[in-house]
């Protein structure tokens, strides 16, 4: 069986888009289709109907799309178990979010360095939203967000938590005082996009209090959030390990609260391509890094 089509055909299941696909694997839409084409004449059936909206499986397709990720996977664990080295090559696109782009990014991609000097990392740093969409889209490989996405075809892996904190210049509160939700509604507040994963973690421990802000100014950028917090224009409610340098020399601190904030989760995501070593070794690499990082902090929390 043709291996290469397979794999294209299980993607093209999964992404639901030949440009999509032409992404992830690095060639033309042509030749996505050509590959499926080459398959449908290896199998001597019809896999796909294009109309309008882009495409529809076949009776002989759906069939087809429930083999392929089994057919891979043993594809993948055959070639696996035949190779004398770990290393891999090419190129794997990951996004982030913010909060893991100020912690344990340098570490992974240095371990990416060192580990797979072949790989070509290409880091995307975004909202959790964003995120999701390019990875849908087939614009990224891997995302690591504050959200599962969900969907049928798509990988979510839990990748530990980070505490929260409201967080403020030492000019505008005093660090000793207890906090209470009502009291920190009253304060100018800088805030995450309205919409957003940690907006509605914010919001939700607010309503559970029982108050509203009422002054609020949102930002979909952390380091923002941290210039004008240090700058004594609001309260911002950021993860400790992320400001630890602000932390240490007192441009911020961390209020006692009565109300303790829950943690912020975050997932590793990606679209499910069993024949795809690149993908698979790089999602080992981030838990590993992830792992570490967060064992070694008691402001973090792993598995």
């Amino acid at each position: 069986m043709n291996i290469q089509a397979l794999e294209t055909f299980h993607a093209l299941c999964t992404y639901r888009s030949f440009r999509g696909v032409a992404e992830v694997l690095g060639i033309t839409q042509p030749a996505v289709s050509a590959r499926i084409k080459a398959l449908e004449t290896e199998l001597g059936a019809r896999l796909l109907i294009r109309d309008r909206r882009g495409f529809r499986l076949t009776p002989e397709g759906r069939r087809v799309q429930e083999a392929a990720a089994t057919i891979l996977g043993a594809w993948h664990d055959l070639r696996a178990g035949l190779r004398e080295s770990g290393e891999i090559g090419g190129t794997v696109r990951i996004g982030v979010v913010d909060s893991i782009a100020r912690t344990w990014l340098p570490a992974l991609i240095r371990r990416l360095k060192d580990a797979h000097p072949r790989l070509v990392a290409e880091i995307t740093v975004d909202t959790t939203t964003a995120i999701h969409g390019a990875l849908l889209e087939g614009d990224l490989g891997i995302g690591v967000t504050i959200e599962p996405i969900g969907r049928p075809g798509v990988v979510d892996l839990a990748l530990g938590a980070y505490d929260m904190a409201w967080v403020a210049s030492p000019e505008l509160v005093s660090p000793h005082h207890p906090y209470s939700p009502a009291e920190i509604a009253a304060l100018p507040i800088i805030s995450y996009r309205a919409g957003s994963p940690p907006d509605h973690l914010i919001e939700a421990w607010f309503r559970d209090a029982g108050c509203t802000p009422a002054h609020l100014n949102a930002s979909n950028s952390m380091a923002t959030m941290i210039t004008l917090a240090s700058e004594g224009l609001g309260l911002a409610a950021i993860p400790p390990v992320t400001i630890e340098r602000q932390l240490a020399d007192g441009t911020l601190v961390e209020l006692a609260l009565t109300r303790p904030m829950p943690p912020v989760p975050f997932t590793l995501s990606h679209v499910e391509l069993p024949g795809n070593a690149v993908q698979r070794r790089t999602v080992a690499e981030i838990r590993r890094v992830a792992g570490a990082f967060c064992s070694a902090r008691p402001r973090a929390s792993w598995g």
